[in-house]
């Protein structure tokens, strides 16, 4: 078996099993399997040198830094999905202040409007005094 080959089945191997565990997941999860698997090569990667002992260890491991990557992602605060949320709500929120602002001036226009004529009749008797 060429390195190449085997290099296919360990990634196809290692796709299946990120999409068995995306599958407990939260709908609308922002990390895809496959991006799942290429965080795992790079934590595998980045870890240095480690005694594998066999093809059940390698995916043992394999799926320890799964699980590890996945508690990372949710607990992130400021993941890609959460910040686009984050985003609607801010727009929703200057929205409601934009017309909360709107009311507030209508209102005091309304009470100007109320007080003229009363300012206009004490101007008018004081000038007739």
């Amino acid at each position: 078996m060429s390195a190449e080959t085997l290099q296919q089945e360990i990634y196809d191997e290692l796709r299946a099993l990120a999409a068995h565990r995306m599958r407990g997941q939260r709908q609308g999860h922002t990390l895809q399997a496959t991006a799942l698997v290429h965080e795992v090569f790079l934590k595998m990667a980045g870890a240095g040198p480690q005694a594998i002992r066999d093809r059940n260890h390698f995916f043992a491991v394999a799926s320890l830094a799964m699980h590890q990557v996945l508690i990372q992602h949710a607990r992130q605060p400021w993941s890609e999905g959460r910040a686009l949320d984050l985003a609607e709500q801010t727009g929703a929120v200057a929205e409601l202040v934009g017309a909360h602002a709107q009311v507030v001036e209508q209102a005091q226009v309304q009470v100007v409007e109320r007080r003229v004529p009363c300012v206009a009749h004490v101007t008018a008797r004081l000038q007739l005094a």
